[in-house]
């Protein structure tokens, strides 16, 4: 017995202080341009639930527009619902982001589509603020840019539910399957495995499969490992490096890498 609790310990130990390490870098805005579409998934702590939870965004770099541009799920947008008739409209709250076109200084004009927002980002994420865990260039960048400025195809619009979903982490899992890009989310993004009451499909690698409820949820995959689902939190074993998954898992992130 006294083993297996050993055992345990040193487990949880592993889970606490695995996925540290940084991957390759990424690029920063800057006053530089990058020769290339970017896109990359940024995620910074939310502000109840930091250490098992955070809020994740795209950050896109047009290489046809020059210009950088955020894309995300925000639940503080909700003035939506007094415009029925609008179902896109142009907001002027430039005051209250902190977002600013690197080429000009000036407030960048924020959209909404129900509960997507280009260019509104929360105040606790800063205008280059949160970690970036993934980037993609040139396709893959491409394919990702041609769903999310597509946001009316989105299923879940004008529905947001912090738990068990949709909510930010349900909309980045959408955007990628869509654009076809295999990335796995990290065990802290509840939501990214909302299917509705009863649902399942491929996942966000394109090389495993599960099927969700909001209660449980089983996911197997080639890279993913196997993933039990329980209300939203993902315990799981994976195939790499720290082997188990928890929601207390560091996340791996990427580096800053100047623009030249």
């Amino acid at each position: 017995m006294q083993k297996y609790l050993i055992l345990f310990i040193l487990l949880i130990f592993i889970a606490f202080n695995s996925g540290c390490k940084t991957q390759t870098k990424y690029y920063y805005p800057g006053t530089l341009i990058p020769n290339e579409s970017v896109a990359q998934l940024r995620i910074k702590k939310t502000n109840f639930f930091g250490k098992v939870a955070v809020h994740p965004w795209f950050q896109l770099f047009s290489k046809e527009e020059e210009e950088w541009n955020t894309w995300d799920i925000n639940f503080e947008l909700e003035p939506w619902k007094s415009f029925p008739n609008n179902f896109e409209k142009l907001w002027s709250l430039e005051k209250r982001s902190k977002f600013k076109d690197y080429k000009t200084g000036d407030y960048k004009k924020i959209y909404q589509w129900g509960y997507i927002a280009k260019n509104r980002i929360f105040s606790f994420m800063g205008a280059d603020g949160g970690k970036v865990v993934m980037e993609w260039r040139g396709d893959e960048a491409e394919r990702i840019k041609r769903i999310l400025i597509v946001p009316q195809a989105y299923p879940y619009i004008f529905d947001y539910r912090t738990w068990p979903g949709p909510n930010s982490n349900t909309y980045i899992a959408w955007v990628l399957k869509k654009a076809k890009v295999s990335f796995d989310l990290p065990a802290q993004m509840i939501g990214k495995d909302y299917y509705g009451l009863i649902g399942g499909g491929f996942t966000t690698t394109r090389k495993g499969i599960q099927i969700e409820t909001p209660i449980v949820g089983l996911k197997l995959g080639l890279k993913e490992g196997i993933e039990v689902h329980i209300f939203g939190f993902t315990l799981g074993l994976a195939p790499r490096w720290p082997f188990i998954k928890t929601p207390f898992n560091n996340i791996k992130t990427l580096k800053p890498k100047p623009m030249k």
